[in-house]
């Protein structure tokens, strides 16, 4: 309903992004921004994590800062500068999305997925930082570096972690609605897809960070994408790490872990040596000035240079298409007849001197038979997502590892209440969208979601527990009361999502409507008993708008 309206408010918006004093706008932004530091003994990481602030902006104070913003650049006319507010309120009021079957209005913060939502929540928190964080003078007399990626910040500090822990606990006493959550490090953070730490002679080094339950994602050898694409999917990664990568010996491990990752997804051995050859005799200076130039055409920076919104220079007309094996038929015939056009007296001067085609994924056997989202037809979504007995049932895989710690029931009991609520949906480990419930041998229960299918998640739990990882409360139980054994846990879906959810992340909307509009079944309570170092998590039946813990 208001996408192309978002996307002409972002338009005009993000130019003012670019300009904000904290603005990241990418990890070889940061490497940029840090390779002039020398790090000293007395210096501190330091990384804050805003929660939920798409969700959490009330609209009134959203506009208010958007409004500050305009108002400082004095090109903007007033009538335009009216008008931009205007729609950024009918965004904002009009966004509506499915529940069950049933329309709901957000009525506080703005939808994840709208195109001018990045802008809109940078320029809120460039508004506070302008309001409360630089006029902090304690934090100022010892900030060294300060950088924000929209929601996530990092710093470096000189002074004492007990100082700088107090400072920003103080974040959360704002007006505004945000709250923080913080880590502090004298030894090494984590920022975007970068590991930053420092040497013995106390240089800055960084590494690209892989998370640990990160799985190989990269596109099969055989899909079905032009050759040339997917041939320099290898060298755009090993790019990549040579970029984020200070020393060539933390180039070179990661290398040839990357390697291996190709090397199963089917690409020619030839083919990955070569690329890493290349990118290897590459100078990383080069490379990183090389794309920084490309980043930084056009751009100019300094709060009092007037935002000049123009049309698009040297545009260029690209021809969009399913890629198949008859392209280069394709191209030819596009540039044979590419004359006509260029005769045309209005469109001619503003095409290029060659057609461009552009090739997108093409339809596979397995997207036809197995479609990540189901056509539309006369019945309702609810009712295609429970062809079949409600409740969890196996996906009738033979091998399926997720099956056999599968619960097959048809509805889940509140450890508090007693009371049970309902499988409405047929669930089985491919499905997608789903909130699920993980219990162990000591009937503890886990409550978790996903957009992947459940088959998928769960078996990232199964294996963050068998290898004893402590960065998670699942696989922190087992390792301290099942000696790693995942024998015990037993899986089962609670709920699913409808996939034609309107707008952006449909199942982070769906989570916002549990909490906004009050119309969930279940309610999570999380209880830290920190006496016995564990986590128990309840669930139980909402009976009422108003809970009691």
């Amino acid at each position: 309903m208001t996408s192309s309206l978002s996307q002409y408010v972002d338009y005009f918006l993000h130019p003012y992004v670019a300009k904000l004093r904290s603005h990241v706008r990418d990890t070889l932004h940061v490497i940029d921004s840090i390779s002039e530091i020398r790090w000293k003994p007395t210096y501190l990481w330091a990384t804050c994590d805003v929660t939920s602030l798409y969700t959490c902006i009330e609209h009134a104070r959203g506009l208010e800062a958007i409004k500050y913003w305009l108002d400082r650049d004095p090109s903007f006319p007033d009538k335009h500068k009216q008008f931009i507010i205007e729609c950024i309120h009918f965004i904002l009021t009009h966004n509506y999305f499915l529940f069950e079957d049933k329309f709901h209005l957000q009525i506080c913060g703005t939808a994840m997925g709208t195109r001018f939502a990045p802008s809109y929540a940078n320029l809120f928190m460039g508004h506070w930082e302008e309001s409360s964080f630089w006029q902090n003078t304690l934090l100022g007399a010892g900030l060294v570096y300060y950088g924000r990626f929209i929601d996530y910040i990092i710093m470096i500090w000189d002074g004492e972690a007990s100082v700088l822990s107090g400072i920003l606990s103080s974040f959360d006493d704002n007006l505004l609605g945000l709250k923080f959550t913080f880590e502090i490090s004298k030894l090494s953070t984590v920022f975007l897809d970068l590991a930053l730490s420092t040497d013995t002679d106390l240089n800055i080094i960084t590494t690209t960070h892989f998370k640990s339950v990160s799985v190989n994602s990269y596109v099969h050898a055989s899909s079905n994408h032009h050759k040339q694409w997917l041939n320099n999917i290898p060298l755009g990664q090993f790019h990549r790490i040579r970029r984020n990568c200070t020393r060539d010996v933390d180039f070179k491990s990661q290398s040839v872990s990357l390697g291996n990752k190709f090397l199963s997804k089917g690409y020619d051995p030839a083919l990955i040596s070569d690329s890493f050859d290349k990118v290897s005799s590459s100078d990383r200076s080069t490379l990183l000035n090389q794309s920084k130039n490309k980043q930084h055409k056009g751009l100019r920076l300094g709060y009092d240079t007037p935002v000049v919104h123009s049309g698009i220079e040297a545009s260029t007309l690209r021809f969009i298409t399913n890629y198949n094996q008859s392209f280069k038929a394709i191209n030819k015939i596009l540039n044979d007849h590419w004359s006509v056009l260029k005769c045309d007296p209005h469109l001619g001067p503003t095409l290029q001197d060659r057609a461009t085609v552009t090739y997108r994924k093409a339809r596979s056997i397995k997207s036809i038979l197995a479609p990540t989202r189901l056509r539309s037809s006369s019945t309702s979504t609810t009712d295609k997502l429970q062809q079949g007995p409600l409740g969890n049932h196996p996906c009738g895989r033979s091998r399926c590892i997720t099956c056999r710690h599968l619960l097959s029931q048809t509805q889940v009991c509140s450890s508090i209440r007693g009371t049970t609520h309902a499988i409405k949906s047929s669930i089985n480990c491919l499905s997608t969208y789903v909130v699920y419930l993980i219990q162990c041998g000591c009937d503890l229960k886990y409550v978790g979601r996903t957009t992947r299918t459940l088959g998928t998640r769960f078996l990232e739990h199964r294996r963050n527990a068998i290898k004893g990882l402590n960065n998670h409360s699942l696989s922190r139980h087992f390792k301290t009361f099942h000696q790693q054994d995942p024998k015990t846990m037993k899986v089962m879906g609670i709920e699913t999502i409808s996939p034609n959810t309107l707008g952006g992340d449909r199942f982070i909307m769906h989570c916002t409507a549990l909490h906004i509009m009050v119309v969930a079944h279940l309610y999570i309570y999380i209880f830290f008993a920190n006496k016995y170092n564990i986590i128990l998590a309840y669930i139980f039946t909402l009976t009422h708008l108003s809970i009691s813990t």
